[in-house]
């Protein structure tokens, strides 16, 4: 018998985002070598400043208990401390909660 293929059901009101990727430009990337070979210390609160952590991402999974018009494909705006953060399948994901969403970008 082969296994059962994998699937990720989102329930509740929650949103299943694909993160945008992290996008780090010129100097700002030394600016990350150095800091993550310890060469440079920042404080923990610094973390997403430094490493420019997206704030948008694209929505691959929504739950039954969702009242807002967002639908799968939308690219959308989250808080910045309301995800949790996970890989699955080789993909960064995200779980956001529907009164996390800020915004749907066009």
């Amino acid at each position: 018998s082969s296994k059962p293929k994998l699937s990720l059901k989102v329930l509740n009101d929650l949103y299943l985002v694909k993160e945008d990727e992290t996008v780090i430009e010129g100097e700002s990337e030394a600016v990350v070598k150095a800091i993550e070979s310890k060469l440079i210390h920042i404080p923990e609160a610094y973390e997403a400043y430094y490493k420019k952590v997206p704030y948008t991402g694209v929505v691959v999974g929504k739950g039954p208990g969702c009242k807002y018009e967002v639908n799968i494909g939308d690219r959308v705006l989250y808080g910045k401390f309301a995800v949790q953060r996970f890989e699955y399948k080789g993909e960064k994901l995200l779980i956001v909660k529907e009164n996390d969403l800020h915004g749907i970008i066009d």
